[in-house]
Formats: C-alpha cells, structure tokens, sequence
C-alpha cells in the first residue's frame, strides 16, 4: 500500500497492516527531522531552565538522584504489591 506523507507530500510503501496516527502518515525522513528538532528543543529548554547536567550539579549528584528516585519508586511497587 502506499501513503503520503503529510509533511513532504511523497509516497511511501507501508505495510498494509500499518496503522497511522490521527494527524496522518509521517515518511521515515520527516519522523527523523521532527525527532531532531524536539532533542534540540529539549536540549535548549533544559540550559535555559538549568538542569542540564553540569549546569547547576555535578554529574556525580544527579546520577545519585535519578538512583534513588528509581530506588525509591521500586521500593514504593514492591510494598504496593504485597496488599
């Protein structure tokens, strides 16, 4: 089956069990330019808001954090899971 783009207006062979979203079908090539766009967004938005790491912390202190957040939420599963 072949699908348009809804960015590029070109065609694409898509299986014809692919199931496209709401706002129609993406080509690989606009799916790769919208995901490099939003990596930089988030990359500007996190040094403007510093909380880029090295910005505000030292690498060493927010790994540590992120460790304990998941060390805690499965902490949090695990007394969930016994009731």
């Amino acid at each position: 089956m072949k699908a348009k783009c809804s960015l590029c207006n070109t065609y694409w062979n898509v299986s014809i069990y692919a199931q496209f979203p709401k706002g129609g079908y993406l080509c690989p090539r606009c799916r790769q330019e919208r995901k490099k766009k939003e990596i930089s967004r988030m990359q500007r938005e996190e040094i403007r808001m510093g909380t880029k790491k090295g910005a505000v912390q030292s690498p060493n202190q927010d790994s540590t954090q992120k460790i304990n957040q998941i060390l805690i939420l499965s902490h949090m599963t695990r007394l969930h899971k016994s009731y």
